[in-house]
């Protein structure tokens, strides 16, 4: 009597064809699909990794440059902004070279300070900048 509205597929077809180009499918040296569950990174993801897989230079400080960050650093501590870019500019090394050698000083400070026993969390003694300003001739 009343005619089956239920729609039939072709032989040969699954009924779920229709749905197959809205499945996200990632194709994988153009011959391989992901496993179920393995991860596939994204394209900046990979940059990234390859970026921090590529070897820096080591920054070699010269004994002259040294003498000055050391000295610089048993006088202060911290640097602001603006005094990590006149040091910088007079040792002739970039503002970023200065601040990671501020940072690894001031952890080998804090270990030496902590096999002594002392707080370094107290303020250290800074001396004035004005005093500080021969670090730019020299």
């Amino acid at each position: 009597m009343g005619a089956d509205k239920t729609k039939t597929h072709d032989r040969g077809k699954s009924p779920y064809s229709a749905l197959i180009p809205l499945l996200p499918v990632l194709v994988v040296d153009n011959k391989k699909l992901p496993k179920k569950g393995e991860i596939i990174k994204k394209e900046e993801d990979v940059r990234r990794e390859v970026a921090k897989k590529e070897k820096r230079v080591r920054t070699i400080f010269s004994i002259s440059q040294l003498f000055r960050l050391e000295r610089r650093f048993n006088a202060q501590k911290y640097l602001s902004a603006s005094e990590r870019a006149r040091l910088a500019y007079s040792l002739q090394l970039t503002e970023t070279q200065v601040k990671i050698w501020f940072q690894n000083r001031r952890a080998k400070w804090k270990r030496e300070m902590a096999q002594k026993g002392i707080d370094t969390n107290q303020q250290s003694i800074n001396i004035p900048n004005s005093h500080l300003d021969s670090d730019l001739f020299g």
